[in-house]
């Protein structure tokens, strides 16, 4: 019988490449790397557990670059953008502490620089007033999420995020005509060439928005 022999170099090299493939993506490091990191675990990662499981080893390394980069407003806005993002995924109690850290973040980002990202920050902050409970439990707060958006409309009139945000606002409050038009408004918003997925998942709910919104103006009359 015969047979190959195999290198003890060959074999170990097949295991590291092995292992490699195993392993979690390594740590982002620029504001762009943590941008697509979360896009990949919001919508290539199935599942909450594995979502957080990601989001507790990149969180606190989006808060070091922060403290490092402290007069920059992306990474500042990134540490924000964990920060709620995680806080939506744990749920409960304990994720206000994460909301709060989200919402320091995230006002720092918009003094440095308000329009970053189609001023993306503005549009946070106005979701995490709107949806976080008021006092004496949480900071939530109406007239600040109204502020936020507004802001957030004011620079950055025909956005995807500013537009998307207050129309989900308005569709809360029940005001569906004025939640039609923002929805439509963030339909006809330019594309993110390096946020594909992010567009695409956007652009369902606002299908499946519009469509409620229809069912709901038809109910009332």
């Amino acid at each position: 019988m015969t047979y190959i022999r195999t290198s003890p170099l060959i074999l170990i090299a097949l295991a590291l490449t092995s292992s490699l493939l195993r392993a979690e993506p390594m740590l982002p490091n620029t504001v762009q790397e943590m941008r697509i990191e979360l896009d990949r675990v919001n919508f290539d990662l199935k599942g909450n557990d594995a979502k957080i499981k990601r989001l507790e080893e990149v969180l606190p390394h989006s808060e070091t670059l922060a403290k490092k980069n402290a007069k920059d407003a992306g990474f500042q806005m990134m540490a924000g953008f964990y920060n709620a993002q995680y806080a939506g995924y744990k749920g409960g109690i304990g994720a206000l502490k994460y909301a709060k850290a989200s919402r320091k973040y995230l006002e720092k980002s918009v003094k440095l620089d308000p329009t970053l990202y189609g001023s993306s920050a503005h549009a946070v902050l106005g979701t995490l007033y709107a949806q976080v409970p008021g006092w004496p439990i949480g900071f939530g707060d109406k007239k600040k999420a109204l502020n936020n958006y507004q802001a957030a409309l004011k620079l950055s009139p025909n956005g995807l995020d500013s537009n998307f945000t207050y129309a989900q606002y308005l569709f809360n409050q029940k005001k569906y005509k004025d939640a039609k038009r923002y929805l439509e408004k963030a339909a006809q918003a330019p594309s993110r060439p390096d946020r594909t997925k992010a567009d695409e998942n956007v652009s369902k709910q606002i299908t499946k928005g519009l469509k409620e919104i229809e069912q709901r103006l038809a109910e009332n009359g």
